[in-house]
């Protein structure tokens, strides 16, 4: 099922987008269907909101009708040294808010082709490390079933 999500997106083209359509306030609309754009910083500065990966909305464990999704898994069981990584989600959310809706090096603009939205944390049982991994694998499973990618951190 990966191969066939992963085939999707490979199919997908990017390019460069005109700059004025993404500095407006409204999403970028096509024909067929109207994709997430991160929130433009002329609706919220990037410092504030509810931290989202790349300010995106938030769908709250549901990846319908998305293409791809962030999705933070705070564990950091079994760690007899240096735990932390538990943090690692929350933190990349926070910091992504100063990535923009496309890349000026490569130019590929995802936003423009995919339907793309955080979907919060996989729940993680942080007294059982088997309980742990069986709810995140779950919750991955949920997620595939959609036909949608998973983007972990």
């Amino acid at each position: 099922m990966i191969r066939l999500s992963l085939g999707k997106l490979s199919r997908n083209s990017f390019s460069v987008p005109k700059v004025r359509s993404l500095h407006s306030s409204s999403a970028f609309l096509t024909k067929e269907r109207q994709f997430n754009q991160p929130l433009p910083e002329d609706v919220v500065p990037e410092y504030g909101g509810i931290a989202s990966m790349i300010r995106l909305p938030i769908q709250q464990g549901n990846p319908d009708g998305l293409d791809a999704c962030f999705v933070g898994i705070p564990m950091d069981h079994g760690t007899s040294w240096r735990s932390g990584t538990r943090h690692g989600p929350a933190s990349i959310r926070q910091h992504s808010s100063l990535i923009g809706p496309y890349s000026r090096v490569t130019g590929a603009a995802p936003f423009q082709s995919m339907q793309v939205a955080d979907i919060g944390d996989a729940p993680v049982n942080p007294f059982d490390l088997q309980k742990a991994l069986d709810n995140i694998t779950g919750f991955y499973n949920k997620i595939l079933e959609k036909d949608c990618i998973p983007l972990g951190m």
